[in-house]
């Protein structure tokens, strides 16, 4: 990483860490949790070990926080094909963060990396368009590349008003708040497709007993979250009504044990609906992708649907895509500093 003049607030404030190819790392070299205080350094502590372990620690990042008003917005352009219907107005947004912002390059030199500064953070990580935006704003990092061709200061950005009223703060989709419309329908296809589960002890999938079966089945919290969660976006996309039936089974009761790691089983359940949000976002994201025809290895049983059922899967898939992507657009509309 490169010191760089613009980078100074950023340089101020104790969330660095560094990393191995990605992943965060403790002093001794072994993975850690990136979001977890404990783990962040001064940027002088991670360049330190960076120069001086160079096998352990390949570079620094940048944790965004809610102790802080900065923010990181990674595109990743070459996800989408240049005849996508968002392909232009995708590059748009590009070319104006890159006219208005401090920006680098991402490690692999194809997305862009765009900092912010804000004065309110409504969501924790908003992500859409089948990964190819991406907001951290409390949780996640950048790797400091430095590969900052046009170096500019860092940004005011101003978010549209409704989304500081009306955002989920756990939200790892793009979504804003639900009136949980539709819940009770949703509930009964859920629960419909438990009741035909080969495993009997989950069949009423709405009841303590049954989360705590699937719990024991899945042999953790994390793996029942995502079981869960992949069963739900085959239905819904909505996030709000995602967190409302996963309560009804149970498994928000149920602790994380954090691999046996103490620290990292308490910091995991004072965050709870984070990870269970996160994991939600993970499957709709998985969901969306297999729908508009990209292959993806995650074990999800996808139901197998018609000609006409799959295109009009596609063109939802689109539409989601397009939602998402206008309200991204929309925090562009008022930065401070042209």
């Amino acid at each position: 990483m490169i010191y760089q003049p613009h980078l100074a607030p950023l340089y101020a404030i104790r969330t660095w860490i560094t990393h191995r190819d990605g992943i965060p790392r403790h002093f001794k070299g072994y993975e850690v949790d990136g979001n977890d205080p404990d783990n962040h350094l001064s940027v002088d502590e991670a360049m330190s070990r960076v120069k001086g372990w160079p096998t352990v620690h390949s570079g620094a990042g940048f944790v965004f926080s809610a102790d802080h008003p900065f923010i990181g917005i990674d595109v990743d352009l070459y996800k989408l094909t240049p005849d996508h219907p968002n392909y232009a107005r995708v590059t748009d947004i590009v070319e104006r963060c890159k006219r208005t912002t401090y920006w680098q390059y991402s490690p692999s030199g194809k997305g862009f990396h765009f900092i912010f500064k804000v004065r309110d953070k409504p969501f924790t990580k908003v992500q859409g368009l089948l990964g190819c935006i991406e907001i951290f704003a409390t949780v996640g990092y950048f790797r400091m590349t430095g590969n900052a061709p046009d170096p500019r200061p860092i940004a005011d950005l101003e978010w549209p008003d409704e989304w500081v009223a009306n955002a989920t703060p756990v939200s790892t989709v793009y979504t804003f708040q639900s009136d949980l419309s539709g819940l009770e329908e949703i509930k009964a296809r859920v629960a419909r497709k438990y009741a035909a589960s080969r495993y009997e002890a989950e069949r009423d999938i709405f009841t303590p007993e049954a989360g705590q079966a699937l719990y024991r089945r899945c042999g953790s919290r994390h793996a029942a979250d995502m079981a869960f969660a992949q069963a739900v976006a085959v239905i819904t996309y909505d996030v709000d009504i995602f967190m409302a039936l996963h309560r009804m089974t149970g498994l928000a009761a149920i602790e994380f044990k954090g691999g046996g790691d103490p620290k990292k089983a308490e910091y995991k359940n004072q965050h709870a609906e984070r990870y269970v949000a996160k994991a939600f976002g993970k499957a709709v994201g998985a969901v969306q992708k297999m729908r508009a025809g990209y292959a993806v290895d995650t074990g999800m049983v996808i139901p197998k649907l018609t000609r006409a059922e799959v295109n009009a899967e596609k063109a939802r898939a689109l539409e989601e895509a397009d939602k998402a992507l206008r309200a991204f657009d929309a925090t562009l509309v008022k930065p401070r500093h042209p």
